[in-house]
Parts: C-alpha cells; sequence; structure tokens
C-alpha cells in the first residue's frame, strides 16, 4: 500500500471504510484498516479490527503478528508475548511465509527489550534476519540497542582481564551464528 508509506492516513482510512461499508466480510480490507490504524497511532481501533478477525478465525498468523505489537503499544505486554509467541507456533502449521514470520520475531524481541530482556531480545531479532534478511527492522532494532549506550540498559557484559580492567563483551550483538543455538524456542519460551 503505496499511500501507508507516504503516510496518507486518513485517505486510506477513508477508501477502506468504504470497501468494508460495501462487503463487510472483505477479510483483507479489515486486516488493511487494522494496519493503517496501527500505523496512525490509533491502538485502540487496530485491537479492535484484529481482534474481530481473529474472533472469526482465531488462528490467523497474520492477524496475531499484528495485534501482538499492538497490545505491547498499548501496554499489555503479557499479552503481546502471549500472541507473537501463538503466532510463531501457528505458522509451523500455516505458513504465513518467512517475512510474516520474521516480523513475529521482531515484534517478540520488541516486547523482550520493553520488559529489559536484552538477550533475548537480541536472540529474537537476530532470529527475524535468519528467516528473512531483508528484515530492515530487526537490524535497526539491534543496532539501536547497539548504540543506546548499552551501559543505560545495562545489557553490556564485562570482560575482566587480569590487571582488573573491565572491558565490555558484545559477544550477542555480532559474533555469535544464530544458528548454533540449538534451543532458540526454550530460551525465547516458544
Amino acid at each position: 500500500m503505496k499511500m501507508l508509506q507516504t503516510r496518507r492516513f486518513p485517505e486510506l482510512i477513508g477508501i477502506l471504510t468504504r470497501k468494508l461499508e460495501t462487503k463487510p466480510t472483505n477479510l483483507q480490507a479489515k486486516m488493511d484498516l487494522a494496519l493503517v490504524y496501527s500505523q496512525s497511532g490509533e491502538q485502540h481501533k487496530a485491537k479492535q479490527l484484529y481482534e474481530e478477525i481473529l474472533a472469526e478465525d482465531r488462528d490467523n498468523v497474520e492477524a496475531l503478528i499484528n495485534v501482538g505489537i499492538v497490545y505491547h503499544w498499548l501496554g499489555d505486554d503479557g499479552r503481546a508475548l502471549e500472541t507473537c509467541r501463538k503466532a510463531i507456533r501457528l505458522d509451523r502449521e500455516r505458513p504465513a511465509g518467512p517475512e510474516f514470520l520474521s516480523l513475529a520475531y521482531s515484534n517478540l524481541g520488541v516486547v523482550f527489550e520493553a520488559l529489559a530482556q536484552f538477550e533475548r531480545a537480541v536472540i529474537a531479532y537476530k532470529k527475524a534476519l535468519s528467516i528473512y534478511p531483508g528484515n530492515q527492522l530487526a537490524s535497526k532494532y539491534i543496532a539501536n540497542l547497539r548504540e543506546a549506550g548499552d551501559a543505560d540498559h545495562g545489557i553490556l557484559r564485562a570482560r575482566v582481564l587480569p590487571n582488573g580492567k573491565k572491558i565490555p563483551d558484545l559477544w550477542y550483538y555480532q559474533d555469535f551464528d544464530i544458528d548454533k543455538i540449538k534451543n532458540i524456542d526454550e530460551i525465547l519460551g516458544i
């Protein structure tokens, strides 16, 4: 949706609302409208539409991925975690595609970051990138964590040299290979 990228929210909302008035069962129009509401900051309206979609199809992976981040933005991180994890589990049965699964892991990382579980956040972001390397959000979130001073978040580990000097250890940002971690689902609580 090009208009979404150009942030023409009122125009998009009008178009999609008219589509739904004409055909209330138009699932794609409902999904698109929920996304526009979410992107425009109208999280309560987005949540309402996603929950309507999920009332009709509780296993709609795309709706679960999107409502998960909406729950986070509304301050319900417990529900956001639960929803993102469910989307990831369901994607194994009903694949929505690598971009959607990658987004689910990115959203999970956002929630972990908000909960100050930074190592889990980085693992989720790296998993997102291993699924879909073009995930710009996951790349941006890892870079933001690295840039944020990290010490402000208490996530820099210090390695102590024999002379007593402490140096930061950033292993979980750059050097580890996500594919070598065998228990990712367990670490992320999926």
